[in-house]
């Protein structure tokens, strides 16, 4: 018998794709913004470069997806079928070829399994790579620490490459959480073909799709955590905004003295 799902979790997973749209459209000016003070405002440096660099490959990944959901409603699977299906059918000559050689090593070859063999290697890259950043996540807090501990002791250059460190380690933190949040995921994933399906389906089916909807959100949180995290972009904002301020100072006194002289005349 399949586990009854608490109505929180089905809720949390029905709000998460209805927002997916209005996540992925507030990421775009976010992005934006930020590869306007890379250009124009940000000196070079490093920080620089790993913003411009993310903001963009972001952008490029969203626009895709909203011209998917806006204008190719019926056709956001087909498109992805249709890049998948290139190589599934240049696998159907080798495997036809063999079949006619020798159709009991094509009946193994396709066989369940191999695909969850597949399955299974698919979620150990997954989780190796999880746990790769994870390994660097504690290294770079630890040389963060480190860096605390002699803060007085530092040089000049010593003190700003804690304090960009420490930028990315901020930066990094909430991609991270969600990555560690799609672990489930990836469990399912690689061991859902050896577990009873009466026992794990409906969890897995509800894992996958909360990742797949979380995955909008952490777009969303990594754009505007730039903005936030690295000192560079905050100085830049709040530059920009005083001069907004400061340009509509300068323009409403003229716009007053000009109605004033309209009404006098």
């Amino acid at each position: 018998m399949c586990p009854v799902l608490p109505e929180w979790l089905v809720a949390l997973v029905a709000f998460l794709l209805t927002s997916k749209f209005f996540l992925m459209l507030a990421s775009l000016p976010i992005n934006v913004f930020i590869i306007f003070l890379s250009m124009t405002k940000i000196p070079y440096s490093f920080t620089r470069t790993y913003a411009l660099n993310i903001s963009s490959t972001m952008l490029i990944s969203i626009s895709y997806a909203l011209i998917l959901d806006l204008a190719l409603p019926d056709k956001q699977s087909a498109t992805s079928d249709a890049i998948c299906d290139n190589p599934q059918y240049y696998n159907y000559v080798p495997a036809g070829f063999i079949s006619i050689l020798n159709p009991f090593v094509t009946q193994n070859l396709f066989s369940r399994s191999v695909a969850s063999g597949l399955a299974t290697i698919c979620g150990i890259l997954q989780l190796i790579a999880i746990s790769s950043m994870a390994v660097f996540y504690v290294l770079a807090l630890i040389e963060i620490i480190k860096q605390r501990q002699k803060l007085s002791f530092m040089s000049t250059s010593q003190n700003n490459y804690s304090d960009v460190l420490r930028c990315i380690l901020i930066y990094c933190t909430p991609p991270s959480l969600f990555t560690l949040v799609s672990t489930p995921e990836v469990f399912c994933t690689a061991m859902v073909q050896f577990l009873p399906a009466p026992a794990i389906g409906n969890f897995c089916i509800t894992t996958v799709t909360t990742t797949i909807s979380l995955s909008f959100v952490r777009l969303f949180v990594t754009a505007l955590t730039a903005l936030f995290a690295f000192r560079e972009y905050r100085t830049a904002s709040v530059d920009l905004v005083k001069d907004i301020f400061c340009w509509c100072s300068r323009r409403t006194p003229m716009a007053s003295n000009m109605v004033n002289s309209r009404t006098t005349q």
